[in-house]
This record gives structure tokens, sequence and C-alpha cells, in this order.
């Protein structure tokens, strides 16, 4: 488990989504309830380096809060980007 995975689980949240960068790169889109595949090549796009694998991670707050928290990685594991998205 790395050391984003550790963190994120402390706080009681799991990984539910993970993939990793096709050979041919990632699509616009997957056509899934997260587009984690397109907020991948978004996240690619905009910072000039490939993003090798990406996480979704659904996140409550409060009594009735929801979000979503989005982890990208690079080719070593290593933490390129994440951003938290929240639906309520």
């Amino acid at each position: 488990m790395s050391e984003v995975e550790t963190v994120v689980a402390a706080y009681g949240f799991n990984k539910e989504q993970s993939l990793t960068r096709p050979d041919d790169g990632w699509p616009e889109t997957d056509d899934s309830y997260t587009n984690l595949a397109g907020r991948a090549e978004v996240v690619e796009d905009s910072k000039g380096i490939e993003i090798h694998q990406a996480d979704y991670y659904p996140v409550g707050h409060g009594f009735l809060g929801y979000g979503w928290l989005f982890t990208f990685f690079d080719q070593d594991g290593k933490l390129v980007h994440y951003y938290r998205k929240q639906i309520n």
C-alpha cells in the first residue's frame, strides 16, 4: 500500500476505482460515472507529464456530505496531482 493509500485509509475512505494508463494513452472519456480515465487525460494534458495511475475514492464529510477524491501518479508511483470534488 502506498503512502497516499495509507493516509486516505486512515481517514476511513476506501479506494473504489484504480486505472493504469493504457499503452495508447488515456481516452477523453470512459463513459463511467466518475470518468476517471478522462480526468487522467485532462491532468496529463494540463501538467504535461504522463499519468501512469489514477485512483478514485468516495469520501464523506459531516452528516450528509459527500465528495470524490481523485489521485494521479507518475511512472515511479509519485503523487503528482490530486483534487476533491464536492457533490453537495
